[in-house]
């Protein structure tokens, strides 16, 4: 592993890398990840392939999102009165207190 500026330079292999990323995660000294492959899409699909399950095997990637967003409350009722399929089934879990910028409606995580 090589640091260099602000961009960490990761060099190894699978169980390498996921060792070491899986580390950082932990250590609370990431809370994700900036990927960048010299290669694409090749190099992606090595790391999809080779690196992500033995994160996802750590418990610091996980194997499936839950189908939430956040948008602006002016675009979803924007959306709301004018376009009501694009928003069709939704659920809004939260609101942000209102402020002079704009609110979002948002997870409550």
């Amino acid at each position: 592993m090589v640091k260099s500026s602000s961009t960490w330079l990761l060099i190894g292999t699978a169980e390498h890398l996921a060792d070491k990323l899986s580390a950082l995660y932990e250590s609370n000294a990431v809370d994700g990840y900036n990927l960048m492959f010299p290669f694409l899409p090749t190099d992606f699909e090595v790391f999809k392939r080779g690196v992500v399950p033995l994160l996802q095997a750590k418990g610091v990637f996980r194997k499936e999102y839950e189908p939430l967003a956040s948008i602006d409350s002016v675009t979803y009722d924007y959306l709301a009165r004018d376009n009501s399929d694009e928003i069709k089934g939704l659920k809004i879990l939260a609101r942000s207190v209102r402020s002079p910028c704009l609110p979002y409606i948002t997870s409550i995580h």
